[in-house]
């Protein structure tokens, strides 16, 4: 079995809903001593305060509707 390099890497793709970035840190096992994993809902949350701003809250739905924002992915 070959085991990965001591060390950290960052990668990331774009998803349908965003960038999608995983963060890796080795000690060099087998298995990884840190994963983080940010999905792009956790992302697009952060932005909700502002896109809020100046609007009705009837008008809320559509903006929660207009970024996608997965549950599942905010329960971390």
């Amino acid at each position: 079995m070959r085991r990965p390099p001591q060390g950290e890497a960052y990668g990331r793709i774009e998803c349908p809903e965003g960038e999608l970035s995983f963060y890796v840190v080795s000690d060099g096992s087998a298995n990884p001593y840190r994963v983080r994993i940010r999905p792009p809902s956790q992302i697009n949350l952060g932005a909700l305060k502002e896109m809020c701003e100046g609007h009705k809250i009837q008008d809320i739905v559509i903006i929660l509707g207009s970024i996608n924002l997965t549950m599942a992915d905010l329960d971390r």
